[in-house]
């Protein structure tokens, strides 16, 4: 135990020593610490996408990324727009309904029980976007969003 309390009185005289001194380095560090550094601040450019009209509905498409190409023409279109067309022009049955299954594909698939929506059959594939086909306004969205 005395050697303990020596040693906590040697510290203490140090410690004022080195104030007298001018300060201590752990002093001198503090305060560069609690000095805020500025910030580097980060300047993103905004992706300007090109502006479409859906030929489905008549309104500007916000979510280009989000759009499907039109069957006849190849233009964006709402990918809703496509999807309440394939509903109303396919027969759908009990338990019935038209999905999005990939890759510019819809399908009508069959619901065992409408409750678990892991299971089901697909009934017709419906092929919407030609997948042989490039889209230039598919390229266009592509090229700006690898430039980020």
């Amino acid at each position: 135990m005395n050697r303990t309390k020596n040693r906590q009185k040697q510290g203490s005289k140090n410690r004022h020593n080195n104030s007298e001194k001018g300060g201590s380095r752990r002093e001198h560090s503090r305060k560069e610490k609690l000095t805020p550094k500025p910030k580097k601040e980060f300047v993103f450019k905004k992706i300007e996408y090109p502006q479409y009209v859906c030929p489905r509905c008549g309104e500007q498409i916000e979510e280009l990324s989000s759009a499907v190409a039109d069957k006849e023409s190849g233009e964006p279109v709402h990918f809703t727009c496509v999807l309440e067309f394939l509903k109303n022009a396919e027969h759908l049955d009990e338990n019935e309904e038209v999905i999005y299954i990939g890759n510019g594909n819809f399908a009508v698939a069959f619901f065992e029980n409408p409750r678990i929506r892991k299971k089901f059959k697909i009934k017709k594939l419906i092929e919407w976007e030609d997948k042989n086909k490039v889209y230039d306004w598919k390229k266009e969205i592509a090229e700006l969003a690898s430039r980020v």
